[in-house]
């Protein structure tokens, strides 16, 4: 059973540094409601690394502040576009970005 206490400190210093690295190359707004299509990405990018890294859906819903269901969803959507890497090559190109900062720290080239 999941705990609806807020995530663990050193979950939200995961999730705090993922974000900067995020809003870093996307702008600010990954938090918002916007559908813009790079804070989308940003979003996506953060779900998508912190379920590599074993994290719940409900503990990402609870970072991001939206529904579990929303957050699988994006999940999802990031699955078939890694699926898909030629069709979807552009925005695999800002992934393979944002691994290489997260490696290297968020200065990282």
């Amino acid at each position: 059973q999941q705990s609806l206490a807020a995530p663990e400190q050193t979950d939200k210093a995961r999730f705090d540094t993922l974000y900067d690295i995020a809003t870093e190359m996307f702008g600010k707004g990954i938090l918002s409601r916007c559908r813009d299509h790079n804070l989308v990405l940003g979003r996506t990018f953060i779900i998508y690394q912190l379920r590599k890294e074993n994290y719940s859906f409900h503990t990402i819903a609870r970072f991001l502040v939206r529904d579990p269901k929303s957050i699988k969803y994006m999940y999802q959507n990031m699955e078939h576009m890694c699926d898909y890497p030629d069709y979807y090559a552009s925005d695999l190109a800002y992934w393979n970005d944002f691994q290489k900062k997260i490696k290297g720290g968020r200065n990282a080239d």
